[in-house]
């Protein structure tokens, strides 16, 4: 019986307390053991990481247009890319909402994709294993499944508190194109789809402004007529206190409703060139290249795993031998 063993032994008859050295002593006595289980389940783990599909991800790196008033740490990098505006279509907190809704992933799904191979291009369907040939499903229930996998292991979106840069990554196994084609369509789905709304939001206040605008002509036109009939009717107005009263408040409101219109006037033709200029709605700091390296797995930590597991096994098989010393000691004890 090892001599670490009948001290841990005395150690508990008496009644004394595990200290850290004694434990280090007692892992210390089955080096030969942690060593041997440790570099077993080392080999097994990186071993395995040989074996699991390497992933590769393609990342796009997005600045929204903000105001410079607002850009705070993104003021130089907005500078770079030229107009800064403030963004009318989509918030930014919901960005990753939109990534993941039905309108964007049906575009995705409908569309091929390089396979990796060097060969012709599939789609989503035929790459993931999702074809009709492999899973006898309806096409209904193929595109929940494949659209299932892409929102919760393909596409991540994210967005710095701090910066507001956001990022859009793809990630995908053993095809470094498909990851950086994937992440480049994103990005530029999102620019459109944005780039709709904004446009749809530029013609509602288009819209408003002429709304507005021809009832404040029909009110200017009528306070003119009123004065004209006014100064026609009452010639001699300047010598009563009262029809000069009435005279003034009579110009004021038209001076008033011709401030408004040009106002207005002037709010039609921005809102027109809204409507009609193409920019983009956010900016592209950064598009996504086939990666060079994987993602995943990291070696490294498949290492760190195996090394935890092992000394976690090699301390469960030496406790195990350890009680069974003891059981033996109170049997011939008995």
């Amino acid at each position: 019986m090892p001599g670490s063993d009948l001290e841990t032994q005395k150690a508990l008859e008496s009644g004394e307390e595990f200290d850290l050295g004694l434990i280090i002593r007692w892992i210390w006595d089955r080096r030969t053991l942690y060593l041997i289980i440790g570099f077993i389940c080392c080999l097994l783990a990186v071993g395995y990481s040989y074996i699991v599909p390497q992933q590769y991800t393609g990342k796009v790196i997005l600045l929204p247009k903000i105001p410079v008033q607002k850009a705070g740490l993104l003021g130089p990098l907005a500078a770079l890319t030229g107009e800064t505006a403030a963004l009318g279509g989509v918030d930014e907190e919901l960005y990753g909402v939109v990534l993941n809704s039905d309108f964007i992933l049906n575009r995705v799904i409908s569309k091929k994709w390089p396979t990796g191979t060097g060969g012709e291009d599939a789609t989503l369907f035929e790459i993931f294993g999702l074809s009709a040939e492999k899973v006898d499903k309806s096409e209904d229930h193929r595109a929940y499944l494949l659209k299932s996998r892409l929102r919760v292991q393909v596409i991540r979106f994210d967005r710095d508190p701090i910066t507001g840069i956001m990022s859009i990554s793809t990630t995908v196994p053993e095809n470094a194109a498909l990851a950086a084609a994937l992440a480049n369509f994103l990005a530029d789905e999102l620019d459109e789809y944005n780039g709709i709304l904004d446009s749809k939001q530029n013609l509602k206040h288009k819209e408003f402004v002429e709304s507005r605008l021809k009832e404040i002509e029909e009110e200017l036109k009528a306070s003119e007529e009123r004065l004209t009939r006014f100064l026609e009717e009452n010639k001699s107005y300047q010598s009563s206190p009262k029809l000069l009263q009435k005279h003034g408040e009579m110009e004021r409101d038209v001076y008033a409703f011709r401030s408004i219109w040009l106002k207005m006037r002037t709010q039609l033709e921005s809102a027109k060139i809204e409507v009609n200029k193409d920019i983009d709605s956010i900016n592209i700091l950064d598009r996504a290249t086939p990666p060079l390296f994987r993602s995943s797995p990291k070696r490294r930590v498949y290492l760190l795993v195996g090394g935890i597991l092992g000394f976690f096994l090699a301390s469960a098989i030496a406790l195990l031998r350890l009680k069974t010393v003891f059981s033996w000691i109170i049997k011939k004890n008995g």
